[in-house]
């Protein structure tokens, strides 16, 4: 049996232990890629997020795939509560509105309020890079705090989202209210 608190203490002890280099992409996207499946453990999806009881859990990436196979490799026998975890890629944010997850792969923020539109109030963890994403409606953003990669997290966005970050999560990643200010 995986404990998945252990997984995200093991990963956040990992990253303050192993810094990136500069030249280590592709283990950037390593890092975020095991992130990714760790937020899934630690976030209460309502019960309309899913059509019903065997439907599995869809992780969507929306872009290019920066993640390469690594995303592939993490969750591929995985599940998530007793959800199988399927990987879904596409450069239409409409194909992706049957995920419970989407990575967005973008750096346009002219494009990302309208990107994130597409999920707004709906049951889906949005988790983007560029700047401000939580101002654009993303839950959680990745950024780099010198080698490491670290993540924020709007727990207003997520609540308005019907999602429940539990508190493990959030002691681990920096708390905004980006969406609150967006909306003043």
């Amino acid at each position: 049996m995986r404990f998945p608190w252990a997984n995200l203490l093991w990963l956040a002890m990992a990253l303050l232990c192993c810094p990136l280099s500069g030249s280590a992409q592709s283990r950037e996207y390593q890092v975020k890629a095991a992130f990714l499946y760790n937020f899934a453990q630690f976030v209460e999806w309502p019960s309309n997020a899913f059509t019903n009881a065997t439907q599995p859990f869809r992780i969507g990436v929306l872009g290019d795939n920066p993640f390469g196979d690594a995303l592939a490799n993490i969750v591929r026998g995985e599940t998530i509560g007793k959800r199988e975890v399927v990987l879904q890629q596409s450069n239409a944010p409409e194909d992706l509105l049957g995920c419970q997850m989407v990575y967005i792969a973008i750096s346009d923020t002219n494009q990302a309020s309208r990107i994130l539109a597409h999920f707004n109030s709906r049951p889906v963890l949005t988790v983007a890079e560029l700047d401000g994403a939580g101002r654009h409606g993303a839950i959680i953003r990745f950024y780099r705090d010198g080698p490491r990669v670290r993540f924020e997290i709007d727990p207003k966005a997520a609540e308005k989202a019907g999602l429940k970050v539990r508190s493990e999560m959030l002691r681990l990643g920096r708390i905004v209210s980006e969406s609150a200010e967006a909306q003043q």
